[in-house]
């Protein structure tokens, strides 16, 4: 019961931000903060409150990632980072060639200038169409951060991104090296060590290029042990899911 009234006023101190939209830089940003987290920072003199990194890619073993992040080593007065990376070629082809369908006014004579203003037409559109799937996640990922946090006791603070990059698995280590984080969780298929390699998956990259310790969630486990015991959940209420890790 004690739980369940926490739980209770800690959605109630819930804060969820506007989406933070930037077109020209092809992301969209959300946080999600729940309860006193920056007066308990403030209050225990946290400088730097331990940091996670999730990737997100919306498949069944990105959401139990999720699940077991959020359930299991996510902790009171931490900071969670989802990363939802959106591949993009043609972002990546457009600007190499030095062509910015956003900003760029310029004109040219002849064919050149309308195959020019014909591709900045298209490239608009499909800019226009990228933001609208970048915010469609942030939102999707919000209503599962959401659920999940309801379900425990923690005061955390969460960072929601959704971008394109032509590259995504580098732009992601890239992220990793700059924040050194606690903790990377990445989901994976569950593929066997060799198929993996041979299919470049984001795991075992990560697992091979990240400078900090990296968590693979594989998928459910079919019977979770009776002695399991998760700390973030509120006892009272459904516990989260477990996982598999390698």
């Amino acid at each position: 019961k004690i739980d369940s009234e926490l739980a209770s006023v800690l959605n109630s101190k819930t804060k969820v931000s506007d989406i933070d939209s930037d077109v020209l830089n092809q992301r969209a940003i959300r946080t999600i903060t729940r309860g006193n987290f920056f007066e308990t920072l403030i209050s225990k003199s946290i400088k730097h409150p331990k940091s996670f990194v999730l990737c997100m890619d919306f498949s069944t073993e990105s959401r139990y990632a999720l699940e077991w992040c959020i359930g299991t080593v996510l902790v009171d007065s931490s900071v969670l980072y989802i990363l939802n990376v959106i591949e993009d070629d043609e972002y990546s082809s457009m600007n190499l060639n030095g062509i910015n369908p956003v900003t760029s006014n310029s004109s040219l004579n002849g064919s050149s200038s309308s195959n020019l203003h014909s591709t900045q037409s298209n490239s608009s559109k499909s800019y226009a169409s990228n933001e609208r799937t970048r915010v469609k996640n942030v939102n999707e990922i919000t209503n599962q951060v959401q659920e999940l946090l309801k379900l425990t006791k923690l005061q955390v603070h969460v960072v929601i991104e959704s971008c394109h990059h032509p590259i995504p698995r580098h732009f992601i280590v890239g992220v990793i090296r700059h924040m050194s984080p606690t903790l990377v969780i990445v989901g994976s298929k569950g593929s066997s060590a060799i198929k993996g390699v041979l299919m470049g998956s984001l795991s075992n990259y990560l697992v091979r290029k990240s400078s900090v310790p990296v968590m693979v969630v594989r998928n459910r486990l079919k019977k979770a042990s009776k002695k399991t015991h998760f700390t973030n959940n509120v006892t009272s209420l459904r516990g989260l899911a477990d996982a598999k890790i390698d």
